[in-house]
């Protein structure tokens, strides 16, 4: 049997704007399918029409996990459920191979008035199971929950994590072949979570999951690969977790340029001297230094520089700071500084490094933001066999030009240029 579970191919889905043109819209649909003639006319918008999903194309084998992501409104639900059967493409083909377990939102079909057993059995059933596979799970799916001593109470009296947790143990005791899974881990302790991931790994072996999530933490935890949408366009896909990642956070303005105080601090650009591609490498163990070039447009004046150094699931890893130096060099009326950061630490993998401009606060760096740049420059780090890192402070230092002996090329630029 071939392990290619989910295909899809050049699908699209379109939506009407107004319920009452909808209807209509629907009604001539159907028309034309009992006649045999479903393709005429999908291609295109009729009025009050938009795409919620324009041909999206792509496959997922057994035992891979795709990350989709994208913000809000982008396509990710329509195209699940598109998947899962809800929805009908207008234009392409989706064949998925196997049996289909969609966990959109945990708990969402208990019966508030019956208990929590007797709600595994109705969600259990929901999901595909027979009456005897629960019969099977049952003592196995209210261990797994953590809440034993509350099975036999009506689910009304549970918690929002409860219910979470029982909704999370029912769905991950089915026997399926894909599942399908929609931000349903925001709610639970931490605990719970780290059960849900070690359980979804393990399931991981043997499906294909689409898993779907605005926490980038958790798409790097399990993804294998990552699609990345936007107005119901497939931006990127690529099993470059965290080249997927930045493209999702450049989906956002704020996230490509100044966040806090966006014309006091101009950014013109961020680099690794001497880099030649969009991600500068550097060997652990080594210095690290990065050139800003950047101009003061406001009355206040940074007296302290933030680097920030996030990994690929945006979690902040490591920060170091610097004081500005008087009379530094200026070019164009833009000012150059090159941070160095000795013996860079950080495990081997891609990072992205945010700038902070700041006044400094009673000789310390908590002072006013004048100007945030979240991602101003990707990085590689390579020679390290660790695998984790911890959150630490870097100490840094200014690089003066008499320390500064390799010569920049004009040409260089290690990354996009900030505009």
């Amino acid at each position: 049997m071939s392990d290619q579970l989910i295909d899809v191919c050049a699908s699209s889905k379109k939506f009407c704007r107004d319920l009452k043109t909808s209807l209509a819209y629907g009604v001539r649909d159907i028309a034309r399918e009992m006649v045999g003639s479903r393709g005429t006319g999908r291609s295109r918008l009729r009025h009050g029409e938009f795409w919620a999903v324009r041909d999206i194309s792509f496959e997922v084998r057994r035992g891979d996990c795709l990350g989709l992501i994208g913000p809000n409104g982008s396509g990710k639900s329509t195209l699940l459920k598109m998947i899962n059967g809800i929805l009908k493409p207008d234009i392409g083909r989706i064949s998925v191979r196997g049996r289909v377990s969609a966990l959109i939102e945990l708990g969402a079909g208990f019966s508030p008035i019956l208990t929590g057993r007797e709600n595994i059995y109705v969600n259990g059933s929901v999901l595909g199971m027979t009456t005897t596979e629960v019969d099977a799970k049952l003592d196995q799916i209210i261990h797994y929950s953590g809440i034993e001593e509350f099975i036999d109470m009506p689910v009304r009296s549970y918690s929002s994590g409860m219910r979470v947790r029982l909704g999370f143990a029912i769905a991950a005791h089915v026997d399926t072949d894909v599942l399908l899974i929609d931000e349903v881990l925001a709610v639970g302790d931490v605990g719970f979570k780290q059960r849900c991931f070690n359980t979804m790994a393990n399931l991981a072996k043997d499906r294909a999951i689409i898993f779907v999530s605005h926490n980038m933490a958790n798409i790097a935890r399990i993804a294998t690969s990552v699609l990345v949408m936007n107005s119901g366009e497939g931006i990127i896909h690529t099993p470059d977790v965290g080249s997927a990642i930045q493209q999702y956070f450049e989906q956002f303005p704020a996230m490509a340029g100044s966040r806090i105080g966006e014309h006091l601090v101009h950014l013109r650009e961020c680099r690794v001297p001497g880099a030649e591609d969009d991600a500068p490498t550097v060997r652990y163990g080594e210095a690290l230094v990065v050139e800003l070039e950047y101009a003061v447009l406001g009355e206040d004046e940074p007296d302290v520089i933030h680097l920030k150094f996030f990994d690929k699931g945006a979690s902040q890893v490591a920060v170091s700071y610097v004081r500005i130096p008087s009379g530094i060099a200026q070019i164009d009326g833009y000012r150059r500084l090159r941070v160095r950061v000795r013996d860079f630490p950080l495990s081997a993998g891609r990072y992205s490094i945010g700038i902070i401009f700041a006044e400094a606060y009673n000789d310390t760096v908590n002072g006013k933001i004048i100007a945030h740049y979240v991602s101003a420059i990707t990085l590689r780090v390579v020679g390290s066999e660790t695998i984790s890192n911890i959150s630490v402070q870097l100490p840094a230092d200014v690089l003066l030009d008499e320390e500064y002996t390799e010569a920049r090329s004009p040409d260089v630029r290690a990354d996009r240029t900030l505009v």
